[in-house]
């Protein structure tokens, strides 16, 4: 019998290098590097980033600074409560559906519809707010890179630079969370990697606008070597989020309790809906702007610079 011998070094080498070749695949196309027999093994080259104008931003492997978590949400406090009436108005615009929704289920207009029939317009209702989600992350990136490097940013000029990226944002959104689901069903380490994996795809999306692909694999770079204190941070907003969204509901049966008649109780139950709905538009607001600072402080780890050169690329 023929004996086999043990892998070598660099046997192992080869291999490994063999699972993270669709990556370098994309950090070459990106850098306009031949494709060659060898490089797919040897060569790790850096991946320069070509955004609109065809400006090529030069990379390092090398951190230029640490990703903090306390300085992320230091950051995206203090852009989100000195913009957060214009902010929430954007997020509270975007998510109407939701509230439009929310109205017809009280009103009982969708008493005519069967039970699984509501049910399932219930379930794709809750997706389509994570969608709308990512829509306003995109339409508050522009304003949170504005005022990170120092300049003022009117409304409009908020909504004209979001609206261009409203269908690569729902690409991005749909193949995210489809993945997601995935993994979460075989697994939910899997699709918690996927998440964070894809965080800041949106943001990308939007300062570089790449088409949808190529914000998938710029947010898989960026996160690369930084995925769990980036895991860190969405963690600590889930949990804020969690607090305030049962506290709300909390304190809203304390006073349905305290109706003491059915008008009353109506009235209290309609404000209620209300308040509920400007608290989502709130929480989703700050995501928008949390997971904006998160890539801009990816980008400032990895290639340098400031959020003046970063939010060059809107002139």
């Amino acid at each position: 019998m023929r004996h086999k011998s043990p892998p070598s070094s660099i046997d192992l080498m080869a291999a490994n290098d063999l699972v993270e070749e669709p990556g370098k695949r994309y950090d070459r196309a990106m850098t306009g590097e031949p494709e060659t027999a060898v490089s797919g093994l040897t060569a790790d080259p850096a991946p320069p980033i070509m955004p609109a104008g065809g400006v090529r931003i030069p990379d390092t492997t090398a951190r230029h600074a640490e990703f903090r978590i306390g300085k992320v949400f230091s950051k995206s406090f203090i852009v989100y409560t000195q913009n957060f009436l214009p902010f929430v108005f954007i997020s509270a615009v975007i998510l109407m559906p939701t509230l439009i929704f929310a109205v017809l289920l009280k009103e009982k207009i969708l008493s005519g519809f069967a039970e699984n029939s509501v049910n399932i317009m219930v379930l794709g209702i809750e997706y389509a707010e994570l969608i709308l989600g990512d829509l306003i992350a995109a339409a508050l990136a522009f304003g949170t890179y504005q005022y990170l490097c120092g300049r003022t940013v009117s409304f409009g000029t908020i909504v004209r630079r979001g609206l261009p990226m409203v269908f690569p944002v729902i690409g991005i959104s749909l193949i995210t969370y489809i993945l997601a689901m995935i993994g979460f069903v075989l697994l939910v380490v899997p699709g918690l990697i996927i998440t964070t994996i894809y965080m800041v795809a949106v943001p990308a999306a939007t300062v570089e606008r790449q088409g949808i692909l190529k914000s998938l694999a710029r947010s898989s770079y960026l996160t690369r070597g930084f995925r769990w204190p980036v895991f860190g941070a969405i963690f600590l907003f889930s949990v804020i989020d969690g607090i305030i969204s049962n506290g709300s509901v909390a304190i809203g049966g304390v006073f349905i309790d305290m109706a003491g008649g059915a008008g009353l109780l109506t009235e209290i139950s309609g404000v209620g809906m209300l308040v509920g709905y400007f608290i989502k538009a709130a929480i989703w607001a700050f995501y928008g702007v949390l997971i904006t600072v998160i890539y801009h402080e990816l980008r400032i780890a990895k290639e340098g610079g400031d959020a003046e050169q970063i939010a060059a690329v809107f002139d």
